[in-house]
């Protein structure tokens, strides 16, 4: 009798361990949850790639308080890469440029007022024929703002192919995860990094429009749209 009931007590524990084990296998491998854990970090990984492809731009209001060829603009600190773009009130793009902590920006005659820009985004060197005059300048505003960057997203691409696997990890992606980003830009120019998607599988994606800094200094609207599976 006493072998009898040990045999039901085992069978009963054999039975129980059974269940736990399935249980355990349907609460960690069930695909509805994976799936729930992409859709969630969607917006999570934007945030991440488009913060990678920001940068910084300041932007300077200049007056100009006497007549000069070329007006000159003298910074604390100019980072090494810098570069500078310089519009008149009327929207003309002129030359400008940086030698160490000045930025230079050729002044047609009659121009009053002057934006001057400061940023990696745009291309570096400095202006032509030397530096500008300082005492020709007021400075009467100045703002600091965050822009996606062409040339970033460029590096952005490059790393995207030849180290997927790091810029994931940079990036605080769950493990699992994959993910795919594009620019579309006006008239149909886009650039992108991706990679193929197996077929079935659920993909999760969230675009905005976000202003951007080209490679010339332009500024324009375009759609960065991230893709996860």
């Amino acid at each position: 009798m006493r072998r009898r009931g040990q045999g039901h007590i085992e069978m009963i524990l054999s039975f129980i361990l059974f269940i736990g084990a399935v249980f355990f296998v349907l609460l960690f491998f069930n695909p509805s949850k994976s799936i729930d854990l992409v859709g969630g970090s969607t917006s999570f990984v934007f945030a991440q790639v488009a913060e990678q492809l920001e940068t910084e731009v300041v932007r300077y209001g200049v007056r100009i308080v006497q007549p000069t060829l070329v007006i000159g603009l003298r910074l604390s600190r100019v980072p090494v890469g810098v570069g500078s773009r310089a519009v008149t009130e009327g929207g003309l793009v002129v030359a400008s440029g940086i030698t160490g902590n000045l930025v230079s920006a050729e002044h047609p005659a009659g121009v009053g007022f002057m934006t001057v820009e400061v940023s990696d985004a745009f291309p570096s060197g400095g202006l032509v024929g030397g530096g500008g005059d300082e005492d020709a300048v007021v400075v009467s505003s100045s703002v600091s703002e965050k822009i996606l960057s062409e040339k970033k997203l460029q590096l952005l691409q490059q790393r995207y192919h030849q180290d997927y696997e790091t810029l994931k990890h940079e990036l605080a992606i769950p493990p699992g995860i994959n993910f795919r980003f594009l620019v579309l830009f006006g008239g149909g120019d886009r650039l992108e990094a991706k990679r193929d998607v197996p077929t079935g599988v659920d993909v999760f994606v969230e675009e905005q429009r976000r202003e951007i800094i080209r490679l010339d200094g332009k500024r324009e609207f375009a759609s960065l749209v991230v893709s996860l599976w």
